[in-house]
């Protein structure tokens, strides 16, 4: 019969531990040597007992128990003492907030502010400020995220109270505030954020503006264009949607001049930013300024796919990432094969279908093209779960990407749409999102030294095969 080991010991104390107390009959003798303690587990069995120990207290009254914890010499008990409070009567959580601010300790205090909320309304303005009277930045900012919880009258002046500090983060979460203050007060508030020295703050009070009255919007749009700030700028373009009607294309145009205004400049840093404005731009300019972006050699920023947007892969390391995405599941490949190569994981069949597109160079040049407009293979295997893992090409940007930014080439685009869409219908293969423009794929011409050519009309290719289907021979 096989018993299970006995536990293994080390004696840290190097008192002689007495073997007999440990060993069970039928086991080994316990061998005090070698055992080691898990500091890990410990841990978590500690954390486990706290809890406990929580859930035993809540049994008692709250009022006592919380009383009794700031009574004693611990920080620990006092912290845990005001994240307690909100099981107190309502009447006297104000009361144990502010017994909870008398302790020395900052991390009492801010557990005590995030009470605050818990206290009845008429009380919470008062307990906000003073917050406010605590020298430290961390409170303030945990009492300026109180502030939506306070009356709506008070709401305004305490917004103004957190911009007295002398603090950018505190301005900014005040910033953030202004939507909860009364509509009135809006577009002054966005006003006194734009008369601090701090583009933060400045940004996050244009994504403020949506919330101002209405008829305030476009002339805060405009008083953001006055800021020496691009970034100012692309929020401030992405707010011109909530304008009036009648200031919408007057503010457009007033992009196109800031965005010459980049171009002028000595700086292909912010002609990038720049770039990211011109879909704001009054439509009949688009092309110019699209023109204007290639020939500064900016090109390759309008057209990157966003296949590695929000994503950590870099050209430096080579790993793999999922790609979130509907359809096909993707995995992106950074380092000397990022821009270049992605692996898509489909059903054999509709790889199939793909790979019978792909391949048919004929039928493509019978129908009148010089390229095959289809996503590249570069490799592929059968993987697991019984998907083929596809090595295909990376492309440029979308051509629903391109139509937003421009109807630059719309007309050839629409006849190299049409004229792809036809081929698979004569050999009966159906794509299955062609109902979109979001996988017909641009793909620009490069010039010697790899910068994409806008004096040519670029390609246009269908990927993303997961859901073809074929029925032809």
């Amino acid at each position: 019969m096989e018993f299970p080991k006995p536990p293994k010991f080390v004696d840290e104390s190097k008192e002689s531990i007495p073997v007999e107390m440990y060993t069970i009959s039928g086991f080994e003798e316990a061998n005090t040597d070698k055992y080691l303690r898990n500091k890990d587990q410990d841990e978590l069995i500690e954390k486990v007992a706290e809890v406990a120990e929580v859930a035993e207290d809540s049994r008692r009254d709250p009022n006592i128990l919380i009383r009794e914890y700031f009574a004693q010499d611990s920080p620990e008990l006092w912290i845990k003492a005001a994240g307690m409070i909100s099981w107190a009567p309502e009447e006297e959580r104000a009361l144990l907030i502010r017994e909870s601010f008398a302790k020395d300790n900052p991390e009492v205090w801010i557990k005590a502010v995030e009470m605050i909320y818990r206290a009845p309304e008429e009380e919470r303005a008062l307990l906000i400020r003073e917050s406010f009277a605590k020298d430290n930045p961390e409170v303030w900012i945990k009492a300026v995220e109180m502030i939506y919880r306070a009356p709506e009258e008070e709401r305004a002046l305490l917004i103004r109270e957190s911009f007295a500090k002398d603090n950018p983060g505190v301005w900014t979460k005040a910033v953030e505030m202004i939507s909860w203050a009364p509509e009135e007060e809006r577009a002054l508030l966005i006003r006194e954020s734009f008369a601090k020295d701090n583009p933060e703050v400045w940004i996050e009070a244009v994504e403020m503006i949506y919330r101002a009255p209405e008829e305030e919007r476009a002339l805060l749009i405009r008083e953001s264009f006055a800021k020496d700030n691009p970034e100012v700028w692309i929020k401030a373009v992405e707010m011109i949607s909530w304008a009036p009607k009648e200031e919408q294309d007057s503010l457009r145009r007033e992009v196109s001049k800031k965005i010459r205004e980049v171009f002028a400049k000595d700086n292909p840093g912010v002609w990038i930013k720049a770039a990211g404005m011109i879909y704001r731009a009054p439509e009949e300019e688009r092309a110019l300024l699209i023109r204007e972006v290639f020939e500064k050699g900016m090109g390759e920023e309008i057209i990157k796919p966003p296949l590695y947007n929000n994503s950590k892969i870099d050209g430096k390391t080579f790993r793999r990432e999922k790609f979130k995405k509907t359809g096909s599941g993707t995995t992106l490949i950074g380092g000397s094969l990022k821009d270049k190569i992605i692996t898509r994981h489909i059903k054999p069949e509709a790889f199939l279908s793909w790979q019978r597109l792909y391949e048919d160079y004929n039928l493509w040049k019978k129908n009148g093209f010089d390229y095959v407009p289809i996503e590249p293979i570069q490799s592929y295997k059968l993987g697991k779960d019984n998907l083929v893992d596809v090595h295909s090409g990376v492309l440029d940007l979308s051509l629903r990407s391109w139509q937003k930014i421009t109807s630059l080439f719309t007309q050839e685009f629409y006849i190299q749409r049409k004229d792809i869409l036809a081929v698979l219908d004569s050999v009966d293969i159906k794509h299955g999102h062609t109902h979109h423009d979001g996988n017909f794929i641009l793909r620009f011409f490069r010039d010697e030294n790899g910068k994409p050519d806008i004096t040519k009309v670029p390609r246009l290719y269908l990927i993303d095969f997961d859901q073809a289907v074929s029925s032809g021979k």
